[in-house]
């Protein structure tokens, strides 16, 4: 994926918990196969290894709770490290939570983030569970969303 294999600030901090991967044959999110085409030219097909990619923007301002994904994405790191420690259930895959926009409480919550993935909530770091903020340009918004799992809207506060 262009947006994190460009960006060398992603690359080191995600260098442990993404798949490992070759541009261009391969994304942290894609691989190539000849399978699929009559034609035996690689397309690009789902890797089976990858994390669940969930998308989130937002404006970071008041009446948006990102507290919310954040409480989610503890109670899901706690659910997959339960799985992990139980052989008799199937582990769960990792998160990968890239958030966009910019906003007034952005360094706030990304500082919040970055603390839980290094101290998790019991003094362990998060295993299961990686989230980043980006800004991205118009055109590379709909690539992303294609690839996601799951796209997240934070829910404002209603008076």
């Amino acid at each position: 994926m262009r947006l994190l294999a460009s960006n060398p600030l992603f690359a080191s901090s995600l260098s442990d918990f993404l798949p490992e991967f070759s541009l261009p044959y391969s994304t942290p999110l894609t691989d190539t196969s000849t399978g699929h085409s009559r034609l035996e030219t690689p397309v690009p097909v789902m890797r089976e290894d990858r994390p669940a990619l969930l998308v989130s923007s937002t404006s970071w301002t008041p009446d948006e709770d990102f507290g919310m994904l954040l409480k989610a994405l503890e109670g899901y790191e706690r659910k997959a490290r339960e799985r992990e420690s139980s052989r008799k259930k199937k582990s769960l895959p990792k998160v990968f939570v890239i958030v966009t926009g910019k906003g007034p409480l952005r360094d706030k919550y990304m500082h919040e983030v970055e603390r839980l993935q290094k101290d998790g909530v019991d003094g362990v770091g998060w295993r299961n569970v990686r989230c980043v903020s980006m800004w991205l340009e118009a055109e590379d918004y709909p690539l992303l969303l294609g690839l996601s799992n799951c796209d997240y809207r934070s829910m404002r506060a209603r008076y």
